[in-house]
């Protein structure tokens, strides 16, 4: 979650790559012109959209970078010990 978005802005849904325009920020309070991080707010569209769990809404019509290498950072909250030998699951955009 980064950046800003304001009514009217064209986004595109990936991994469907379906582009429209926003059409509302809803809040509790009533809607906005303009939302950024970390706010909580409803995006109402153009057109509709099935958005589930996991996909990403993008500025514009770029494309998104997808790869399948990454570096982070990592908090390992476990009693075990991380094992570099060990495959684990990481679960994202959820």
């Amino acid at each position: 979650m980064s950046g800003t978005i304001r009514r009217g802005d064209t986004v595109t849904v990936w991994p469907s790559g379906r582009t429209t325009t926003v059409a509302r920020i809803v809040t509790w309070d009533g809607d906005l012109d303009v939302a950024f991080s970390p706010m909580a707010v409803t995006l109402v569209l153009e057109h509709e959209i099935d958005i589930s769990r996991g996909d990403t809404i993008v500025a514009g019509d770029l494309p998104i970078e997808v790869g399948q290498r990454f570096e982070a950072e990592i908090v390992w909250m476990d009693e075990r010990p991380l094992d570099p030998a060990r495959v684990y699951l990481l679960k994202h955009t959820t």
